[in-house]
């Protein structure tokens, strides 16, 4: 075992969470900025053990549910121990049902061997017209990036993601940096190679 599937990781990424409000904060605006609300179906791609997913659930009450999409084994086995049947754990995006009102990434696109192909992908899972106003997974982007509104197609939505997926993939490199200009100490002084 190796990378994010290594039993170790899980338990150094849990400690990072634990003593660090990083990913806390990013998954809450990013709870925000794709404007969920109590009953809607969402998939959270590159999952972890969680941490967006339970943002994601204080706001989509008790008739919203999250797919949890995540390749790794010991992530996915640490994440299914936290929530309850709301929540549905999956090992590829195959195995994910399709029809979401929005598709969430917190901050592991970068890791995706062919993200043009995974964003494809992950917009056919949108529900067109999904969510009241038309928007499939997040609203379309204006001309900064930013979510414009609820108006806007699976593309439209695409796009949006896309924009939110790059700011995700530069803050998740810029946490790295900054953990590898230290030394580690993010990480209890030990860095993990993830490969």
């Amino acid at each position: 075992m190796t990378g994010w599937d290594h039993p170790d990781t899980v338990r150094y990424y849990e400690a990072f969470n634990r003593r660090h409000n990083r990913y806390r904060t990013a998954n809450r605006a990013l709870v925000r900025h794709a404007q969920l609300r109590p009953g809607l179906r969402v998939l959270d791609f590159a999952a972890g053990t969680g941490g967006t997913t339970a943002v994601a659930l204080d706001v989509l009450g008790a008739d919203g549910r999250v797919d949890c999409v995540e390749p790794a084994q010991a992530m996915r086995a640490a994440g299914v121990q936290k929530f309850d049947g709301r929540v549905r754990w999956f090992a590829d995006l195959a195995s994910a049902a399709t029809a979401y009102d929005r598709i969430l990434c917190g901050a592991a696109i970068w890791q995706v061997p062919e993200i043009a192909a995974c964003i494809e992908a992950l917009a056919l899972g949108a529900a067109d017209g999904a969510g009241g106003g038309g928007g499939g997974m997040v609203p379309r982007p204006n001309s900064d990036g930013e979510a414009a509104g609820s108006e806007g197609s699976a593309i439209g939505a695409a796009a949006a993601m896309c924009c939110a997926l790059v700011r995700s993939a530069i803050s998740a490199l810029a946490m790295l940096a900054n953990v590898a200009a230290s030394g580690g100490a993010g990480l209890g002084g030990t860095v993990a190679r993830f490969g």
